[in-house]
């Protein structure tokens, strides 16, 4: 018996929001591991990294959760790439001000795994499984990001690399 060609594209599309879902857990998961492992990496206190919107403005105390990830308030997902903003929190020496920079890190779908972009610079990460095996490296990358932006002038920085100031509250 031949398959209908409608049956056919029906599995073509189930097909497809498996792997699009897939992919939506398996960026949501490794950016979560990524804030941690980041925090971790730095040696501060847990509160200097937070998950923050790739684009636009952001409060960097803020606990944004899925709304961290430009796919955020879509009514359609597709499978494209997906990114998500990394914000380090840094704290003044003299006074109880801080500065953040944003860091835009942006996934994209593999057949095996993700390929991940960091910052600026676009260092490339692939993963096929085991994320792990390269968290030092995307850790390095972000650390990196944070610092070149303060080498950047301010105004060429294009929204990718964000500094911002919180003043002394006291």
């Amino acid at each position: 018996m031949t398959t209908r060609k409608y049956e056919e594209l029906q599995s073509l599309t189930r097909d497809y929001g498996e792997k699009t879902r897939r992919f939506l857990k398996d960026v949501k998961a490794s950016g979560s591991k990524i804030v941690g492992a980041y925090a971790a990496y730095l040696g501060g206190p847990n509160t200097a990294v937070g998950a923050v919107p790739p684009h636009g403005e952001f409060e960097p105390q803020e606990l944004y959760r899925d709304a961290a990830f430009d796919f955020y308030g879509r009514s359609v997902i597709y499978l494209e790439p997906i990114c998500m903003g990394v914000c380090t929190k840094i704290g003044n020496q003299s006074d109880d001000g801080e500065a953040f920079v944003r860091t835009v890190i942006e996934f994209h779908p593999l057949d095996a795994g993700l390929l991940i972009h960091v910052g600026v610079q676009s260092k490339q990460f692939h993963i096929s499984n085991v994320l792990e095996t390269v968290m030092d490296g995307i850790c390095e990358a972000i650390f990196q990001d944070v610092h070149q932006a303060f080498s950047i002038e301010l105004d060429r920085a294009q929204g990718r690399s964000r500094i911002g100031f919180l003043p002394n509250t006291g």
